[in-house]
């Protein structure tokens, strides 16, 4: 009886946090469960990719089977501003002089000394620049930099003549869903706003 309790108790906690943030979403509207996700795309003027990214386990094609369908949502405006490296301010009296570095884990040689793996590139292209951001299309061919002036992923879109859309499909690393939406575009680093087909 009590681990029936408990099962019951972290299924309920757990539907509890895996449910979409409802403060995201700034504007909902109200549909049939079976009405067709295309039908809904038309109605509300958005794509179906939009619709997916606003939110959480929305289908592709087909039946909703929701709802409470969230069309619109307040933009976090966060964004992350990288640290130019070598560039803090402590001299060099304050610093550790014995170094506490791990071995590296590389492949080893032939005569038993470890060299460095080759870093991944996570998805990106061979030709990205050194700034490039991870996790981007194979195909990108053309990159643009976040600009300190770029409030966040719809102003950085449209400074590229890009979709909102496709900066998310072409850079899959960046957060497009849920409380996190684009809460890290780094200003500094290059993301893909074209692709050669």
């Amino acid at each position: 009886m009590k681990f029936s309790l408990v099962a019951v108790a972290a299924l309920a906690i757990a539907s509890v946090s895996a449910a979409p943030s409802a403060r995201q979403c700034s504007k909902s509207i109200t549909v049939a469960a079976n009405q067709d996700v295309a039908t809904i795309a038309k109605d509300t003027g958005l794509t179906i990719v939009q619709l997916a990214a606003l939110n959480h386990r929305f289908p592709l094609v087909g039946e909703v089977g929701q709802t409470n369908v969230c069309v619109e949502a307040s933009k976090t405006h966060a964004k992350r501003c990288l640290h130019k490296k070598g560039g803090d301010n402590k001299s060099a009296s304050h610093k550790s002089h014995k170094s506490h570095k791990k071995p590296s884990k590389g492949h080893k040689s032939s005569k038993g000394h470890k060299s460095p793996k080759p870093k991944s590139s996570g998805g990106t292209s061979a030709h990205a620049p050194p700034n490039a951001a991870r996790h981007q299309a194979p195909n990108c061919n053309k990159w643009a930099t976040v600009l300190p002036s770029d409030a966040d992923c719809t102003s950085f879109s449209k400074r590229n003549n890009i979709q909102e859309s496709q900066l998310y499909q072409w850079n899959t690393g960046l957060h497009h869903a849920g409380a996190h939406l684009c809460d890290n575009l780094d200003t500094g680093k290059a993301y893909c706003v074209g692709v050669k087909h």
